[in-house]
Order: structure tokens, then C-alpha cells, then sequence
């Protein structure tokens, strides 16, 4: 059994799946950029944080974006 179950048109869910891997691959880069190069926290404290934040981020965007169906929008 899949985490979410989907019964939509796959074209658009898969741009919606690779517009939320994009930023939060964008935001990820951006967050090390300023915390690590710019700030001097240490790689392992930030990239803990992100992960966090990165996996909250993407599970909500698959539930209730890229795979929402079509009764639900």
C-alpha cells in the first residue's frame, strides 16, 4: 500500500512532486549558504535541523498538494 492513495491524473501530480523537491532542495541549499557559509554554525547542527523541518515540509506537500484527489481541491 502506497502512504497516500491517488486516483488523479499522474502529469500533474508529478509536476506538483518535483515543484516541492525543488524548493525544498532550493531552501535546503539556501539555509546551508547562510548558516554555514555566512554564519559559522557547523554543517551537522544545521543539516539535523533541516532534516526535520525538510521531512515535516514534504510529508504535508504530498498530503495535501502533490497528491490530493480530485474531490478534494
Amino acid at each position: 500500500q502506497w502512504t497516500f492513495r491517488f486516483d488523479g491524473p499522474i502529469a500533474p501530480a508529478l509536476a506538483r512532486y518535483f515543484a516541492a523537491y525543488t524548493i525544498c532542495y532550493l531552501v535546503n541549499l539556501a539555509s546551508i549558504i547562510v548558516f554555514v557559509d555566512k554564519l559559522k554554525f557547523t554543517h551537522q547542527w544545521v543539516m539535523g535541523v533541516l532534516i526535520i523541518f525538510m521531512s515535516a515540509f514534504l510529508f504535508f506537500a504530498q498530503k495535501l498538494w502533490i497528491f490530493r484527489n480530485a474531490t478534494t481541491n
